[in-house]
């Protein structure tokens, strides 16, 4: 699995270009597991982890995180905002997002459907 906490968009390029993100299968970030009934804002899923990446550093907005997620047995790379205990609060966040994030129309997924697409064969 893949998923990891962008402190800043050179973290992800470099992650990504030195392959040190975590095998699939890892134990996914505390974030993601913090509220398994909870819920989390999806901003964006994208086919490669290059365009990810290229998204992260054109945006340039910290502390997200990234997973690689399966979609009919293909690999996608998410990029999330937050885990939240209940849907109001993921809503609410989701209104408050970065100006750099603003033009997007974030999903607020529960967790247990991201958990499940993670941990996915």
């Amino acid at each position: 699995m893949f998923a990891r906490r962008i402190a800043s968009p050179l973290v992800l390029a470099l992650a990504l270009a030195a392959s040190t993100l975590p095998e699939r299968g890892a134990a996914e970030p505390s974030e993601l597991s913090l509220y398994p009934d909870g819920y989390t804002v999806q901003l964006i899923a994208l086919p490669t982890a290059e365009r990810l990446t290229t998204f992260v550093r054109e945006r340039g907005v910290p502390n997200l995180i990234a997973a690689e997620v399966r979609r009919d047995g293909e690999p996608h790379y998410v990029l999330l905002f937050g885990a939240f205990a209940d849907r109001a609060s993921a809503v609410r966040a989701a209104e408050q997002l970065p100006e750099a994030l603003s033009d997007l129309t974030p999903w607020i997924r529960p967790m247990s459907s991201l958990l499940a697409a993670v941990r996915a064969p």
